[in-house]
């Protein structure tokens, strides 16, 4: 195991975890992890950051951030210490395994730490300073920002499912509100890496919360693969769990650009990095 002189969150298996306490408005907060190597400056993941009149307070919160590569972006290590946080938040990488062993380790620390709620937050992902607060204050059970695939048609990472008039089989399909569509907006399956989950979601469900799974596609006999985060919200929505995403708060998806959304809700903005 792999933690800062502060705080250390236990984990089994090959997962290592890194974990720094959030701090009040008066201690600067530094967060390091010893097992990413930055793509840009390393030192950015040392960077003080000191909360300045935020106005903002929260129940407590897990920051989980699963690392699935060798390499942090630039972009998301500049989103990550710009982050606004409050003083019972925490963060936590995780380092080995796979995506869905740490993000069972997440939950599972989340419970042992006693928080309210646990936002993933995947490591190639830019996102506005503001935006834990924003899922928070909406006072969901499952709320994430607006995030998008990273290769064309670069859809919205969400989906609703739907019975096949024909053939009477459930059937997902892309979810593309027009640009008038603004706020909360119910979706069945939403991804992982900019999401908001209450605690009080994982009593509902029982473990494996996360899996990866395959499974026969009735329509052709093909095998198709459910992700984890797909799989974690077919449970969801088999207890009534309701799964929503903002749509104004647009998360950017980083690849040799950063994917997302036009100001009008509407049109693909790619930004180079």
């Amino acid at each position: 195991m792999i933690a800062n002189d502060k705080t250390a969150v236990e984990s089994g298996g090959s997962i290592t975890a890194s974990a720094v306490p959030c701090p009040n408005v008066e201690a600067p907060m530094r967060i390091t992890s010893p097992n990413v190597a930055a793509s840009a400056d390393a030192s950015a993941l040392n960077t003080s950051k000191v909360l300045e009149g935020i106005g903002r307070s929260g129940p407590p919160t897990l920051v989980a951030v699963p690392m699935s590569w060798e390499h942090a972006p630039r972009h998301f290590l500049n989103s990550m210490t710009r982050l606004d946080m409050w003083r019972q938040c925490q963060v936590v990488y995780y380092d080995g395994g796979t995506i869905y062993e740490m993000r069972n380790q997440a939950v599972d620390d989340a419970r042992r730490l006693g928080v309210e709620g646990i936002l993933f937050i995947d490591a190639d992902m830019s996102f506005h300073r503001d935006s834990l607060a924003r899922l928070v204050e909406h006072s969901l059970p499952i709320v994430s920002g607006l995030c998008r695939a990273r290769r064309k048609p670069y859809n919205i990472a969400a989906k609703k499912i739907i019975k096949d008039p024909l053939e009477g089989e459930d059937m997902l399909v892309d979810v593309e509100p027009d640009e008038y569509t603004r706020g909360l907006y119910n979706v069945d399956l939403v991804g992982a890496a900019f999401l908001y989950i209450r605690m009080d979601v994982f009593d509902q469900i029982k473990k494996p919360y996360f899996m990866r799974r395959e499974i026969e596609n009735p329509a052709d006999g093909e095998v198709d693969r459910v992700g984890e985060d797909y799989y974690f919200c077919y449970k969801a929505r088999a207890a009534g769990i309701p799964i929503a995403i903002d749509l104004d708060l647009h998360i950017g998806h980083i690849t040799t650009t950063i994917v997302t959304t036009g100001d009008d809700n509407k049109n693909i903005r790619l930004e180079l990095e």
